[in-house]
């Protein structure tokens, strides 16, 4: 039975070691584009809001300030019971950029009736997605993620930090923010890419028309980037873009339950995407927990284990930790290193916090 958990146990450690040797380095090696402004296609820029008032009032004069030649704002005002379409129309007074839609009745859970609505006005061909509650790092942010098309290029996906609080929840959101930024970037490199962010994505308005039919989980109140981009994008049409102009930054949730709250919905929409993605994911997921629990359980029976445990953990902390430092540097999270490691212990625990999302279909709709 020992030997039998000690080659289960080996066979764990080469799946971590392929993502991080492998897989994750491409993130750790690339370097952003140097071609600034070398795309100028019109953009039509789509901020679903449902009482976002105050978001409203605080971000949105910075998208509809940017320093690009051709772009539009689409508001689709979800229905909103606040002073949201108020606001909205005196800011149209001074923004000819500035397009509103009102939705007067919510038309299904979640924000993607709304979202189809926006997309479906656009007048631009590129779609570039982002949230209410989210601020560009700088007026090139639109410029920055067109600086990434070719002439192949469908889909470009961007990064979303959130804000820097002293909060030990806060450093956490930010480095699972990081962990999963560098899966679905380097997932992207590799020519498999399986997911964006919907605060920071672009993508062609004529590819989701070809596609929209065959989207699924249409049903589900989260997961139009996730879904919409696992099903649509494909490895040499889609670009990343990491400028640090081009960030999207948002406000993170301030608590463990709003977190429970937002995770769950996001990782109930997981079970949805393709089937290869799926065994990528949770190969990662499991190898990630089998290393340290079946680890730890060898040491236990045996201690001369303890020695070739030590080598691979420090091997791997070692890969980890230089992967690590890359990765925080080109997204400007290097605060986050200093306790990498202890998070890294801590994410097998997180996957079990979180397993049971992932039999549990996101109804609830946005507020």
């Amino acid at each position: 039975m020992e030997i039998f958990v000690q080659v289960l146990w080996g066979i764990f450690v080469g799946i971590q070691f392929l993502f991080w040797g492998l897989i994750f380095v491409r993130l750790a090696v690339y370097r952003p584009k140097s071609n600034f402004y070398a795309s100028c296609e019109g953009v039509s820029v789509v901020i679903c809001a449902r009482n976002e008032h105050e978001n409203l009032r605080k971000y949105l004069p910075s998208v509809l300030h940017q320093d690009y030649p051709d772009f539009e704002v689409i508001v689709v005002n979800d229905a909103s019971t606040d002073q949201s379409q108020e606001l909205l129309e005196e800011y149209q007074k001074s923004f000819a950029r500035l397009r509103i839609v009102h939705l007067t009745e919510k038309m299904s859970l979640g924000k993607k009736a709304a979202l189809r609505q926006g997309i479906d006005a656009a007048k631009n061909d590129w779609v570039l997605l982002t949230d209410a509650d989210c601020q560009p790092s700088s007026k090139h942010w639109i410029q920055a993620m067109q600086a990434e098309v070719e002439p192949n290029t469908n889909v470009v996906l961007g990064y979303g930090p959130y804000n820097k609080y002293p909060e030990m929840i806060n450093a956490w959101i930010r480095f699972e923010t990081v962990y999963t930024a560098l899966q679905y970037l380097s997932f992207c490199l590799w020519g498999m890419p399986y997911m964006g962010v919907g605060r920071n994505l672009m993508y062609r308005k004529s590819l989701l028309n070809q596609r929209k039919k065959l989207i699924k989980g249409e049903h589900l109140a989260s997961g139009d980037d996730d879904l919409w981009v696992n099903q649509m994008a494909e490895g040499k049409s889609t670009k990343i873009c990491l400028d640090p102009n081009s960030f999207m930054y948002s406000e993170p949730k301030r608590s463990f339950k709003a977190l429970y709250r937002q995770k769950t919905r996001h990782y109930s929409t997981s079970t949805y995407y393709r089937w290869q993605h799926q065994l990528a994911l949770g190969s990662l997921v499991v190898s990630h927990f089998a290393y340290y629990g079946l680890g730890l359980l060898l040491v236990g029976l045996d201690g001369n284990f303890s020695v070739l445990f030590s080598l691979t953990l420090g091997i791997r902390l070692i890969l980890y930790y230089l992967i690590a430092n890359s990765v925080t540097s080109l997204l400007n999270e290097r605060d986050l290193l200093k306790n990498w490691w202890f998070f890294d212990i801590f994410m097998p625990i997180y996957y079990i916090i979180f397993a049971p999302s992932l039999f549990i279909s996101s109804k609830k709709t946005w507020e």
